[in-house]
C-alpha cells in the first residue's frame, strides 16, 4: 500500500512553503508505505507554472534529504504554494529495475 499526504491553507491566500514542508514531513513518517519512489506536487496561482512537481526514485529521506538540510531547503523553496499533495509509492505493478517505468509510474502525475 502506498502512502499519501496532503495539506492546504484555509484562510490565507499568501503562498508559502508551509504546505510542502508539512507534506514532506508526513511522507517521511509514512515511509513504511513505499520505498520505490516519492513525489510532491503543489498549486501556486501566482507562479509561472501553477502546478509544480518534484518526484523521483528512492525513499523520501533519500530524495528530499533530512528536514533542515540544504538539499531539503532547496527542494521546498521551489514548492511554494497554497496546496500540496505527496505520495510514497509501493510497487504493485511495473518493473522496479526499469528507471523509465519507475519514473513514469511515480506519483503525483
Amino acid at each position: 500500500m502506498c502512502g499519501i499526504a496532503a495539506a492546504y491553507q484555509l484562510n490565507s491566500k499568501q503562498v508559502s512553503t508551509k504546505q510542502a514542508m508539512l507534506v514532506n514531513r508526513l511522507l517521511l513518517r509514512l515511509q513504511n508505505r513505499g520505498d520505490l519512489s516519492t513525489g510532491i506536487a503543489n498549486y501556486n496561482p501566482e507562479g509561472f507554472n501553477i502546478l509544480n512537481v518534484k518526484k523521483g526514485r528512492g525513499t523520501a529521506k533519500d530524495f528530499y534529504g533530512e528536514p533542515g538540510s540544504y538539499k531539503n531547503d532547496k527542494m521546498l523553496e521551489s514548492l511554494k504554494g497554497l496546496v500540496a499533495i505527496g505520495h510514497n509509492r509501493y510497487a504493485t505493478s511495473g518493473d522496479p529495475r526499469n528507471e523509465d517505468e519507475v519514473y513514469a509510474l511515480s506519483h503525483p502525475y
